[in-house]
């Protein structure tokens, strides 16, 4: 509800601010949990709950679940990925596009901003989800 109100006091339409608040809960990993630390995620993009809007005043990210070319040490197929900043109003602007992302899992209470403040419409199932920097971002990536 806290984001909702920043939203449309910011002046964003009622409908963006609203879709932005209808988020589920990101599931932060635990010490001595089941998941790797870090986790180099290399795949296609399955699903994706990008902000709506664009990082600027508000620092929030958005979340992809990318379908991993090899799973390797992670316990599962699809591994779920908050993304700063993760700008675009469409989630078919980023399904089927393939990454590769130095991720690390994310713990309660986390530093950066964008980790804080999520639109995630995504259901992990129980996984936790892992966080990626600026620099490993591409505002597009490329389609498979």
């Amino acid at each position: 509800m806290r984001l909702l109100v920043t939203l449309l006091a910011l002046g964003l339409p009622a409908a963006v601010a609203a879709q932005a608040d209808a988020t589920r809960p990101v599931v932060y990993g635990a010490p001595g949990d089941a998941y790797p630390d870090t986790l180099i995620v290399a795949g296609v993009i399955v699903e994706a709950s990008p902000t709506g809007f664009g990082c600027g005043v508000l620092c929030v990210g958005g979340t992809v679940a990318v379908r991993l070319d090899a799973p390797g040490a992670y316990p599962g197929p699809v591994v779920y990925v908050v993304v700063p900043c993760m700008t675009g109003p469409d989630a078919a602007d980023f399904v089927g596009r393939r990454v590769r992302l130095a991720a690390v899992e994310l713990e309660e209470d986390p530093e950066a901003c964008y980790y804080r403040s999520v639109i995630n419409r995504l259901d992990s199932g129980g996984a936790p989800f892992y966080g990626v920097g600026e620099d490993q971002w591409p505002a597009f990536p490329e389609r498979e």
